[in-house]
């Protein structure tokens, strides 16, 4: 699935609909063209889909938000999704392939 990803990328909601049942199953499928991306969700949120799905944990990274809706919070949550990805770029730089 080719979208022209960018590095610049943001999505920031639930820009893409797709009403066809089990389609929370194939979630991972969109996201193959992104390097590394991060799910960013609420507790209720979170646990609803991964009951939904029969999952123990997402597919990808996943940060929860504190509820807040706070500029202070999307920061917060923005530094820990550079820290991942920091570290994943960090625990390749040393492995051989």
């Amino acid at each position: 699935m080719a979208t022209n990803v960018q590095d610049s990328d943001v999505r920031p909601g639930p820009n893409r609909y797709i009403s066809t049942p089990g389609v929370a199953t194939i979630v991972p499928s969109y996201l193959e063209d992104y390097v590394h991306p991060v799910i960013i969700t609420g507790e209720l949120s979170a646990q609803a889909f991964l009951d939904y799905t029969g999952s123990s944990e997402f597919f990808a990274p996943a940060l929860r938000y504190d509820g807040s809706s706070s500029e202070r919070n999307a920061r917060e949550l923005a530094e820990q999704a550079r820290a991942r990805r920091r570290r994943d770029r960090g625990d390749r730089r040393g492995q051989a392939f």
